[in-house]
């Protein structure tokens, strides 16, 4: 099933596997986990939920982050696949996660200004990375100095800057 999420309010009572998510505004909240199979396509929203509920893109999921702000709010998104994000900050609230598998990249290739993954609220946003994040084209992209950064996955810088912030300074990562 396609699921279009455009306003409102989701609420997860139980566990959801959809075949595709376009996810535009509003929140997909609730205590349960929610896997997408094929394509995410998330141009603004909020996934909402406590600490340790998912939402998870399988392998073969085309992942698409463009448009507004995306959030992930206490909970964590695992990427397990190819993910394109050209607009639209990156917000981890109140502890959100991001989490790129060692199957998945995501491809930085922002079409306007500095585009970059932020933390919000209380808890500790992290960005783990066991994959690949890619850094493509003129615009700067980045990670906020609030955001805990771990993994043995690679940052590739291949054009433009990616910034890459921790205490006490901040970092551009070198092209090449």
């Amino acid at each position: 099933d396609v699921a279009v999420v455009g306003g409102g309010s989701v609420n997860l009572d139980v566990p959801v596997t959809v075949s595709a998510l376009q996810f535009t505004g509003g929140s997909i909240q609730g205590p349960s986990d929610l896997i997408i199979v094929n394509d995410l396509i998330w141009t603004g929203g909020r996934f909402q939920g406590a600490s340790g509920t998912l939402v998870t893109t399988t392998s073969s999921a085309l992942v698409t982050l463009s448009g507004g702000q995306h959030t992930i709010d206490g909970r964590t998104l695992v990427l397990n696949s190819a993910t394109n994000w050209t607009t639209g900050l990156i917000e981890l609230a109140n502890g959100g996660i991001l989490e790129i598998a060692a199957s998945a990249t995501l491809t930085s290739n922002p079409s306007l200004a500095l585009e970059s993954i932020f933390a919000t609220g209380i808890g500790t946003a992290q960005l783990r990375n066991a994959g690949a994040i890619v850094k493509q084209g003129a615009n700067s992209s980045g990670i906020g100095q609030t955001v805990q950064y771990s993994g043995t996955g690679s940052i590739a810088v291949n054009s433009g800057d990616f910034i890459f912030a921790a205490p006490p300074a901040a970092h551009k990562m070198p092209r090449g």
